[in-house]
């Protein structure tokens, strides 16, 4: 390392010629050098969070003379933080929609019942029938997306014991096979078997799986690929979901967990948040993203939730009911 001046840009920064020189540069012009956080992956395959921070030692030309650097792993650090985060998104998340909730339901309720006296008092007039049923139908799906919004914010406890997560996937996928049929959608399917011992509530997995494949399927183009894989790193399960994305907008990905309902007639009620809420609670993250032109979901899950006991688990779940 001390004899090879290229030794960081080529084997520790890995970014390429390119950025190793311009970092280079960066070091010549800043006496307080060079910090940035990213992310590697240990020999075993695991993802390592870590801040690089470069010290320049230059010469009396102030030519750049050699390079001391510090490398630090903040991978637990970076951990609890965003637990930490999701527990907070997740409290004011629950805070509002309880008050939201409240605020609606009575107004809802009051507006679709009169409509709906309304428009069976008029046999006779066709045009106004047609009028009080598009208020009869758009106070109703303000009610479904009030429902979701309820089962988000209900209280619940995870019941854990050894779960067969990717037999669990594939019967979901296994389910949606005739939606799939109807569009013309083919699956690339490939979920490794090779997870080990998992640990979570099977139900609520199952739920949140459902949800965001039948998501996928719902909102891709007719005639396109879903693809499903998953891996494993280190301790934590991965598992990816791939389609096209038409019209899929940042601001579509960043409100993507928000409470909202297709169009489609085979799929009224999305329940995004709370799917997404069961997979922190299991001490997982999930991750939408664009990359080329694909939609992308990546779902992280420990292969055991933090703080459970092993010997305190149940048995592997043999069902999972829907």
């Amino acid at each position: 390392m001390t004899g090879d001046r290229r030794f960081w840009v080529e084997q520790i920064w890995g970014y390429g010629p390119a950025e190793g020189e311009r970092v280079l540069r960066e070091l010549a012009e800043k006496r307080d050098g060079f910090r940035v956080q990213r992310v590697v992956r240990s020999k075993d395959g695991r993802r390592l969070t870590f801040i690089d921070h470069a010290i320049p030692v230059l010469q009396n030309g102030g030519d750049l003379k050699w390079i001391e650097g510090i490398m630090v792993d903040i991978t637990e650090l970076k951990r609890l933080q965003e637990m930490a985060l999701r527990t907070e998104e997740i409290r004011v998340l629950g805070e509002i929609s309880a008050r939201f909730a409240h605020e609606m339901r009575n107004p809802l309720a009051t507006a679709g019942g009169f409509a709906r006296r309304l428009r069976d008092s008029l046999d006779k007039d066709p045009h106004h029938r047609k009028l009080l049923s598009i208020i009869v139908e758009e106070v109703a799906r303000l009610e479904r997306i009030l429902k979701i919004i309820l089962s988000s914010i209900e209280p619940f406890s995870l019941s854990i014991s050894r779960v067969d997560i990717i037999k669990l996937i594939h019967e979901v996928l296994v389910d949606l096979k005739p939606q799939m049929k109807v569009k013309g959608i083919t699956l690339s399917e490939s979920l490794s078997p090779a997870v080990g011992e998992f640990y979570g509530d099977g139900s609520l997995l199952r739920k949140a799986f459902d949800s965001l494949l039948t998501h996928a399927v719902v909102s891709m183009p007719e005639g396109d690929c879903l693809t499903v894989f998953s891996q494993t790193e280190g301790d934590h399960l991965m598992v990816t979901i791939r389609h096209k994305a038409d019209g899929i907008t940042q601001d579509d990905l960043d409100h993507f967990f928000y409470p909202h309902i297709t169009k489609t007639p085979e799929s009224t009620i999305l329940d995004l948040p709370l799917c997404k809420i069961i997979i922190h609670r299991h001490g997982g993250k999930v991750d939408v993203f664009l990359q080329d032109e694909d939609i992308v979901l990546r779902v992280e899950l420990p292969l055991m939730p933090p703080g459970m006991d092993e010997n305190a688990l149940g048995e592997p779940d043999q069902e999972h009911p829907s």
